[in-house]
């Protein structure tokens, strides 16, 4: 028998009320990454865990095939179990995400596969496209999803492509060799250097932004080079056109209006530094969300303070939640203020194999939600704003 897991807390440095809405010392809990895990009506919140019993390290993240995939009732606060046998890992849990046109909610299954839940009913299909489906990507509408192809042996080539929700009209938008030539990369590099990932549309699905990565040609595995800052572009989603938008550092999104986008980057104490596009600066730089139009104009610091993690805007653009390894942030971006809600304390493990704080909006923007281990294993907790 489920019973509420919901208990009220005061963060000890701010006084702020914080819900905390899972409850387990056995289970690891995780949102996945910036997607909004609330339902389109508010009433429930998605979710994945794993006890963390079955899971083991693999690679730079704790894995498991046993995941589970719940809802958690924002009335009574009680979960309700919706799939099992899921692949769930420490950095993003299962991946779920919602499709709120269709009530279903998609995630990772073992190999290449994928599961869809029918919310209404429980019952669990087989996503038909498992192999080439990314969950980075399925427009607001819930009609298309937007995924990257890194083998050139598959599809039409490596590049960015769109299909219909039932795996129709799949459909290139975006060659990385033709987004490599649009770029300042092919200067320095060959198109086989180069794979495009991490693709999302734009709120009004009318835009796709993606990121390009230059390999690390000196590893027998493919390999993300360390040393050169990641390139960022935007294709119309017939692909018809594309532009490069410029260099990024991380985890980038569109603002709500989708005519910006922002993203967690650096502001180097020598300009030298930064015209040479190098990660690898240590010591020389600090964190800063960058904002810029989506035609590559007006390219700023959305606040001159030193926060960049995974940011995302609220719904109505005035404000920015971030965070850092002490706590939860947020911008208001036209006052420049920076407040911090939410301490840390005692601080936890931030990586892959730890738990990555994902703070996301509500859909009205009254609401914060983030990970946290502060206690142990991962769970949610919710700064409410009204």
């Amino acid at each position: 028998m489920s019973v509420p897991e919901k208990t009220i807390l005061l963060d000890k440095e701010t006084g702020k009320t914080i819900w905390r809405i899972t409850n387990s010392n056995k289970e690891d809990i995780h949102t996945y990454y910036d997607r909004c895990p609330w339902s389109q009506n508010g009433k429930y919140i998605l979710f994945s865990s794993a006890n963390t019993q079955n899971l083991s390290l693999q690679g730079n993240i704790l894995a498991t095939q046993k995941g589970e995939v719940y809802l958690i009732d924002m009335k009574t606060y009680k979960r309700i179990r919706i799939a099992e046998n899921a692949f769930f890992h420490s950095h993003q849990g299962a991946e779920t995400i919602w499709n709120f046109k269709k009530n279903k909610v998609y995630f990772r299954q073992g190999g290449e596969k994928v599961g869809v839940v029918n919310v209404a009913t429980k019952e669990v299909e087989q996503f038909q496209e498992g192999r080439y489906y990314r969950f980075f990507g399925l427009s607001s509408d819930g009609k298309k999803f937007v995924f990257e192809n890194i083998d050139k042996s598959q599809l039409e080539g490596k590049g960015i492509y769109t299909m219909n929700e039932d795996c129709s009209d799949i459909t290139m938008i975006a060659s990385t060799e033709e987004s490599f030539e649009i770029s300042p990369y092919k200067e320095k590099f060959k198109a086989n250097d180069a794979i495009v990932s991490l693709a999302k549309w734009s709120p009004n699905n009318k835009y796709v932004l993606f990121n390009m990565w230059i390999l690390d040609t000196t590893q027998p595995k493919i390999r993300v080079s360390s040393d050169v800052q990641t390139g960022l572009f935007i294709a119309s989603k017939d692909g018809n056109e594309k532009w490069w938008l410029g260099y990024t550092g991380h985890h980038q999104s569109f603002t709500p209006d989708s005519k910006r986008v922002i993203w967690g980057d650096w502001k180097y104490t020598d300009p030298q530094d930064q015209a040479n596009n190098s990660k690898s600066q240590a010591g020389k730089k600090e964190p800063r969300i960058v904002m810029i139009n989506i035609d590559g104009s007006d390219r700023h610091f959305a606040v001159d303070e030193p926060v960049a993690q995974h940011p995302t805007m609220d719904p109505t653009g005035k404000f920015i939640v971030t965070f850092d390894k002490e706590g939860v942030i947020l911008v208001n971006v036209a006052k420049q203020l920076v407040e911090r809600p939410v301490f840390f304390n005692p601080k936890f493990d931030q990586s892959h194999a730890g738990t990555h704080p994902h703070c996301v909006w509500n859909h009205d923007g009254t609401q914060i939600l983030y990970n946290s281990a502060e206690t142990g294993n991962s769970q949610l907790y919710i700064i409410p704003l009204k």
